[in-house]
């Protein structure tokens, strides 16, 4: 009986070792480019994104995308897994609102992905509304 426990202990242990949580690296947010002037505040309905690039460097994975968003936003992540999908929710930490929008440019990373190919998913910040998406093979 203490075998089959020490063996259970075991293979839970191990189980519990390889599946590391998300951890964000590092993020860059470009200046503005392409500033517009809003006439009313309803003509902005919320961040977009463009240009989705998803690769690997080493041990981390980085999604760089064109985000049209107010010229006074700082712009944060917070991510989900779910078996083979990643879900990076995007978030303005700044001002919520403004007289103008533009198109910065933000790259973010993450680290403890795991070998396996996946869907990187770029949504709002409820995660209902799908922005970009792409898929990538992650090696180690």
């Amino acid at each position: 009986m203490k075998y089959v426990l020490l063996l259970l202990t075991a293979l839970i242990f191990t189980a519990c070792s390889g599946s590391k949580e998300l951890e964000f690296g590092s993020l860059n947010q470009n200046p503005c480019k392409n500033e517009t002037k809003l006439n009313n505040p309803a003509e902005f309905t919320g961040e977009t994104v463009e240009n989705l690039a998803v690769y690997q460097q080493g041990d981390q994975v980085f999604a760089s995308m064109d985000v049209r968003t107010y010229c006074n936003a700082k712009i944060a992540f917070d991510a989900e897994r779910n078996e083979k999908q990643i879900r990076l929710k995007i978030r303005n930490e700044g001002q919520q609102s403004g007289d103008c929008v533009c198109i910065t440019t933000v790259t973010t990373s993450l680290k403890n992905v795991g070998e396996g190919t996946y869907d990187i998913m770029i949504t709002n910040r409820n995660g209902n509304q799908l922005l970009s998406q792409k898929s990538i093979t992650v090696k180690e």
